[in-house]
């Protein structure tokens, strides 16, 4: 896990507050997402083991989120079964890398996703006229579209992070 400052409280201010002053473009994410709703954006955070407490973690997929970032629409297809909870990134990779022509997925979307009007990292899959939930369906979407060689390293980097240099 990459570190970065350290959450001195548990408050979602106090941790949007750390995220805005170590990753500024965090901010700029920040006022793009409420833009489209809700009330506040939860900073992307882990616990760390050594520390013994929440920490800013950095988004690698930040610049291209503030910069190529768009409301994604259309209706939602919930897949859930056999999905582990909590686990959307490595959910949508697996399918992704299992390539079943049931899912018939053409790409995978990373970003936030808006639930009780808080706006969370997630990623979830892109269909042909659809999204592919594997969590639940959201109130809304915004991210970035990553399809073949790019939705294939989101993939591996999503299921084999602690096993890579990456």
């Amino acid at each position: 896990m990459k570190e970065s400052a350290v959450l001195p409280k548990p408050r979602l201010s106090a941790r949007v507050e750390a995220a805005i002053r170590e990753l500024p473009e965090f901010g700029l994410l920040r006022t793009k997402l409420l833009e489209h709703g809700g009330t506040e954006v939860l900073p992307p955070f882990a616990w760390s083991d050594d520390l013994r407490q929440d920490v800013i973690v950095r988004d690698p997929d930040l610049p291209a989120l503030v910069d190529h970032g768009y409301p994604m629409r259309g209706p939602i297809v919930c897949r859930s079964r056999d999905m582990e909870p909590n686990h959307c990134h490595e959910n949508i990779a697996r399918l992704w890398l299992q390539k079943r022509k049931r899912d018939a997925l053409i790409g995978i979307a990373t970003g936030y996703c808006l639930s009780g009007g808080l706006w969370i990292q997630h990623s979830w899959g892109i269909r042909q006229h659809s999204l592919l939930e594997t969590l639940g369906e959201r109130e809304k979407y915004f991210g970035i579209r990553l399809e073949g060689i790019d939705a294939d390293v989101f993939a591996f980097k999503a299921l084999y992070r602690d096993e890579t240099n990456w």
